[in-house]
Order: structure tokens, then sequence, then C-alpha cells
């Protein structure tokens, strides 16, 4: 990071470094250093969001994921992890970005579990069922997935909670 400033790779595993030896002040730091000689990359506001999450600041989580995802609309997973956010107040908005993402990225299974759990939440059980059938017949083909399928797969056990250890 003193060589090269702007290397998002290097801040990236710096970041996550600082958090599992309990620096989170620091990590936070070198976040904001980050984007300031990186620019807009997506990487380091995913990273600031979910250090956002990791210390309850919502707003401004929401804020870093979503400009994650609008810097690279092409990520599943940044979608996947701003639309859970996001589906806190507004499941109508997390649903269109979640179909947006499944455009691009029709196997993730991910999203299409997401899709039947925020489907369910507004009392579309028609479209829900659709998603969980694609869903499920492709869950065959992720070994993870089989064994969370058979417990969960009407449900989204994946919150944005549990994205905060993946910094």
């Amino acid at each position: 990071l003193h060589i090269q400033k702007a290397y998002t790779p290097a801040t990236i595993n710096y970041v996550h470094f600082l958090q599992n030896t309990d620096q989170d002040d620091e990590a936070f730091t070198i976040l904001q250093n980050g984007l300031k000689h990186g620019n807009e990359q997506a990487e380091l506001h995913y990273a600031l969001g979910l250090w956002y999450v990791r210390h309850h600041d919502n707003t401004k989580a929401l804020e870093a994921l979503g400009r994650a995802a609008n810097l690279d609309k092409d990520n599943a997973q940044f979608q996947y992890v701003y639309a859970v956010a996001l589906a806190n107040d507004n499941v109508k908005e997390a649903i269109s970005i979640l179909e947006s993402s499944l455009k691009k990225h029709t196997g993730d299974v991910q999203t299409l579990y997401a899709l039947v759990y925020y489907y369910r939440q507004i009392g579309d059980n028609k479209t829900a069922q659709q998603y969980q059938e694609k869903a499920d017949a492709l869950s065959h083909f992720v070994p993870k997935l089989q064994q969370w399928g058979k417990h969960k797969k009407s449900k989204i056990c994946l919150t944005i909670q549990q994205h905060k250890s993946k910094l």
C-alpha cells in the first residue's frame, strides 16, 4: 500500500487482516484512504458497506453497498447484498434489483432463493413457487446447497449480518 496506494486487492486484503486482528478503526481509515486513491472502485465501496454493517450504521451501509452495486452491475454478489440490505425498507425495489441481476446471472441460486423469500413476503406465492422450482433444480448442482436446501429451501438464511465476515 505504501508503494501503490490505488491497488484495490491489497487494500481489501489489508482491511481483512486488520478486522481479523480487532483493528476496525484502522481498517476504516484504510478503506477511506483507498477510496481517495482508488477513485470509484466498487470493491472498496462494498467493503466499506460491510464495515458499516458491522458497526450498525445501516444508513451509511446501504449508501456504500448501493454505490458498489451501481458501479459494478455485473457483480451478482454486490447486487444480492445490496438487495438484502434494501429489503429492510423496500422489498419491491429489492425484488427489482434481484430480478435485474438474475437476467445476467441466470444460474445464481442465492438470488433465486432470495426472490422466493421476498415474493413470499409480499404475498405473491405463485411467482415465489416459480423461482423455488428453478432454485431447487439448480441447487442439485451446487454441493453446499444440497444440505442447506433440505432444511431451508423456503427461507433465506444468509443475511446482511453474515456477509460482514466476508471482508
